[in-house]
């Protein structure tokens, strides 16, 4: 529902991740803005266990995974801009801090708090799971590791098949969807710290994904395919884009 072209922390995030991965010269200077845009754009909720960001400058939703986007673009921006650093942490680390409190006590987090964002997805999980761990890392912390471990498991748990086939759902197995193949398999990989030898259940997560999505005529993955039919549409961004980066990030770490 945003206006084209409009930002998005999402967005913005992903971004982010492009400059760092590739080791822009550019980086610094991205980051630095972008925590400007984070800091004094997006609208913020604050109670008594910390701070929520929208998901744009234009709503004031309280969607977890968004707020925690946001949190990391700050992180991110802490070593390169001194004169902001305390108070981006701050707002990190409160960012954080409203994320782990609203999980709940068998470990998972909903979407976010409106009415009709009460289920709990795959996809967001991981997200979740994963910026929390990215944040701890950048601001050289444990004080998230329980709340990462107890989501950890009950993402294995309850958002995977047996055969570790990505559940869209908690409590459903349907659409089948590469994007939660994919962060599925990049969730566990950035995890891997957490005691446990991932690569066999990445490689595993990969193979029954590919099985199921892979459309071999067209050389694409598919993007949703439900018990009954499959909707065949090849989109770069949310399934090939998503897979060529937990297939060659799975790559290079079984290398």
């Amino acid at each position: 529902f945003q206006p084209a072209w409009f930002p998005s922390v999402v967005c913005s995030s992903f971004v982010l991740d492009a400059f760092s991965h590739s080791n822009s010269r550019f980086y610094p200077t991205v980051a630095k803005n972008l925590a400007k845009f984070t800091a004094e754009t997006l609208n913020v909720h604050e109670d008594d266990t910390g701070i929520c960001f929208s998901y744009s400058p234009i709503d004031n939703s309280r969607v977890f995974n968004a707020s925690l986007f946001a949190a990391r673009i700050l992180a991110r921006a802490i070593e390169f801009d001194e004169s902001n650093s305390n108070m981006y942490q701050s707002l990190a680390t409160r960012a954080c801090d409203y994320v782990i409190s609203r999980q709940n006590s068998d470990g998972s987090w909903v979407y976010g708090e409106a009415d009709h964002w009460q289920w709990s997805d795959n996809l967001h999980t991981g997200f979740v799971l994963e910026t929390l761990n990215s944040i701890s890392e950048i601001l050289n912390t444990d004080n998230y590791n329980e709340a990462i471990e107890k989501g950890l498991e009950y993402y294995r748990n309850n958002l995977f098949e047996k055969d570790w086939t990505a559940k869209y759902f908690n409590n459903s197995k349907y659409p089948l969807d590469p994007h939660s193949t994919a962060q599925g398999a990049i969730t566990f990989m950035e995890l891997n710290r957490f005691g446990q030898d991932h690569i066999q259940s990445v490689e595993n997560i990969l193979q029954t994904g590919i099985a199921d999505l892979w459309d071999i005529k067209r050389q694409g993955f598919i993007f949703q395919r439900s018990s009954a039919h499959a909707k065949k549409m090849i989109y770069l961004r949310w399934n090939q884009g998503w897979m060529f980066k937990a297939i060659t990030k799975y790559l290079g770490a079984s290398e």
